[in-house]
């Protein structure tokens, strides 16, 4: 478990330096790499008006990488839709991945377990 003098540390000495929104959400993304055990970050943005949830970056062990061309209708990803409309984060474990996202979305190397935190 991180602590919580851990990720006080992480926002001042990262977050508050940052300047713009986008860096931001890149500092964000990249601390839940660094501070938790997390193998693989995507960052996702949702547009209201079409109700379209797109892919940003990736982050994983080997990088970053730009993943624009995941793109799809929120009604198509339940478990987004949920944590949208709940407000609060969503856990999807390996055993309901399938049942929840079908076989569009099934990851290739089997790390399926989802965490989805919507933020404002």
């Amino acid at each position: 478990m991180v602590s919580e003098t851990t990720v006080s540390e992480y926002i001042w000495n990262n977050l508050d330096k940052t300047l713009t929104h986008d860096e931001k959400l890149n500092m964000i993304t990249k601390g839940l790499v660094d501070l938790f055990p997390i193998g693989e970050i995507h960052l996702f943005r949702y547009s209201p008006l079409g109700n379209i949830v797109e892919g940003i970056i990736k982050i994983n062990s080997s990088g970053m990488h730009y993943i624009g061309h995941v793109r799809d209708y929120v009604r198509n990803l339940p478990p987004i839709d949920n944590a949208l409309r709940k407000r609060r984060a969503v856990f999807i474990s390996c055993l309901e991945f399938f049942e929840k996202y079908g076989s569009k979305y099934v990851n290739p190397n089997d790390q399926n377990d989802h965490l989805i935190i919507p933020i404002s």
